[in-house]
């Protein structure tokens, strides 16, 4: 835990009093200088997590408290790279496990989709370049 009052930076309750050998005062002259530049609450998290870290112990912990958070959707992934070509969308790179591993299935694989293919609908929605190619697989994830 730190107190950090105006003028004053303690380090307390920390089990090495010597703070693994750290120069706390210059950590927190490098970290202060990183302020002016957090624009939300998430930028002074990474900031206060990337402090700690400079102690190298495995039991220091930050979390970041209330953030605000963005609409979010499920999306799923079929295991490619998409690219744009001709207008359209096509398979570029097609994803697999390893060998040993039959959890790591393709769903491409069990329709037959080979590399070079092109998507151009999904379930009847028209794929189009100048959207995601992942947009009609909006909340397909399990």
């Amino acid at each position: 835990m730190f107190s950090m009052n105006p003028g004053e930076f303690n380090a307390i309750f920390f089990y090495d009093p010597n703070m693994h050998g750290v120069d706390w005062p210059a950590i927190k002259k490098q970290y202060a200088a990183m302020l002016n530049d957090c624009v939300s609450r998430r930028d002074l998290s990474f900031i206060i997590s990337e402090m700690i870290s400079k102690l190298n112990v495995g039991q220091a912990y930050y979390r970041e408290g209330d953030v605000e958070k963005g609409p979010t959707a499920n999306v799923g992934l079929m295991g490619c790279r998409f690219e744009a070509h001709d207008a359209a969308y096509r398979i570029a790179q097609i994803y697999r496990g390893a060998a040993w591993d039959t959890d790591a299935r393709n769903p491409l694989d069990f329709a037959a989709i080979k590399v070079g293919q092109y998507v151009l609908a999904v379930n009847g929605q028209l794929l189009s370049i100048k959207t995601s190619p992942y947009s009609p697989f909006s909340d397909w994830a399990d």
